[in-house]
């Protein structure tokens, strides 16, 4: 009898993972069901990015990785210049070993740990398939002063890459693939998938829309961390405080992980602390309570690929607006999106919410939701997998 073959997945990023005092991986973004997409291209999945200690309260508010076919190994952290060089070396290393010790390899870039598992794989010839998921040139142009100067090295570091990749994965249908074309086979899949809402949800939309009245007050949704500067809600922030007394019967919620601080101390010196509520951190399975809960869910990032919670937002009927970053306005019409940093046009739009123009949106976004139902998306995922593994193994 021939003996059994097990076939090894790697899935590299940056992360983190989020760790907690049991030894449990956690995560916001990474979870079981991303696991689960993996397992069909091996026996099993390894994660290989960059973790952090988190405490047992803090660890509640994230998913546990807990299929039995999954295992993690962290990475050195190489982020920031004198990082790089205290363990460059050992991240070197560490991918080496790891890329001699699996077979099948998922690199979701842009990520520094991505980049250079995507490289010592191709070395040692082993078949990678790259997910593309967000604009690096947007990512560190919006970072702060010392990211703009690096944001044309990784540029074209990222579309050289690109450009020989042999499989690619673009989480977009067209915004990546203008800016980092490849040369090698492509599809457009989105790595968003939701579970397609019944149509309960846009009838307790409607019916939601319906007791409004000019009095009552709309809330303002944002779902992004709080702690990542282009995620921007302080352009929201501005908006509201440009819209002065007009702003007054908007309430804007923002949840999302990370320090709030920052956003915190703009909303006091902007005079809106009655106006903004800062949820925190919230488990993926609450927060399609939270949109139902909104009237307005806004996206207002500097740098994106295609949002998860706008798409989340829009299957339960919300009326969105979003920036021109990234694939946004893929999503959106045209007089739903403002330019990135447009606190004034955005406060424009928002004056100009209506009932009507509520209901409106919950059928629209509601239909163009659909398109990221997790069985179609899964069916063309693997059809693309499929093709990889026939060629490559």
């Amino acid at each position: 009898m021939q003996p059994t073959t097990t076939r090894r997945v790697l899935f590299a990023h940056d992360g983190p993972l989020e760790i907690g005092p049991d030894g449990v991986a956690r995560g916001v973004h990474y979870t079981n069901s991303l696991i689960d997409r993996y397992l069909a291209l091996g026996d099993s999945v390894s994660f290989l990015m960059r973790t952090r200690m988190v405490s047992a309260k803090r660890a509640e508010q994230y998913t546990p990785l807990s299929r039995p076919e999954f295992q993690y190994f962290g990475a050195p952290d190489i982020k920031g210049p004198v990082k790089i060089m205290v363990h460059s070396q050992t991240l070197k290393k560490c991918i080496k070993d790891h890329v001699s010790e699996h077979d099948v390899f998922v690199v979701r870039l842009p990520s520094a740990i991505g980049c250079r598992v995507y490289h010592q794989a191709i070395r040692q010839g082993k078949p990678v398939l790259v997910e593309f998921v967000a604009c690096p040139w947007d990512a560190h142009w919006n970072h702060s002063f010392l990211g703009k100067l690096s944001a044309p090295y990784y540029f074209l570091k990222n579309r050289a890459l690109l450009r020989q990749a042999a499989y690619v994965q673009y989480v977009t249908s067209e915004f990546l693939q203008r800016r980092y074309p490849t040369n090698g086979l492509a599809t457009a899949c989105s790595d968003v998938q939701i579970q397609a809402a019944s149509l309960s949800v846009i009838k307790r939309r409607l019916r939601r829309i319906s007791t409004l009245t000019a009095s009552s007050r709309l809330i303002l949704t944002t779902v992004a961390a709080v702690d990542v500067k282009y995620k921007d809600q302080a352009t929201v922030l501005r908006a509201l405080a440009h819209l002065g007394e007009t702003g007054k019967r908007l309430l804007y919620r923002i949840i999302g992980q990370g320090n709030p601080e920052r956003l915190k101390r703009l909303s006091s010196d902007l005079g809106l602390e009655s106006q903004v509520e800062f949820v925190g951190a919230v488990p993926h399975s609450q927060i399609m309570h939270w949109l139902d809960d909104s009237d307005l869910y806004i996206q207002p990032s500097r740098q994106e690929g295609l949002p998860r919670a706008l798409i989340e937002a829009m299957s339960r009927g919300c009326l969105a607006f979003g920036s021109t970053a990234g694939g946004i306005p893929e999503l959106l019409p045209k007089d739903h999106i403002f330019a990135k940093g447009g606190h004034m046009e955005l406060a424009d739009l928002m004056s100009k919410v209506s009932p009507e123009k509520l209901r409106e949106d919950a059928r629209r976004n509601f239909k163009v939701s659909a398109h990221y139902d997790a069985g179609l998306l899964t069916q063309k995922r693997r059809g693309f997998y499929q093709l990889f593994l026939s060629r490559e193994l």
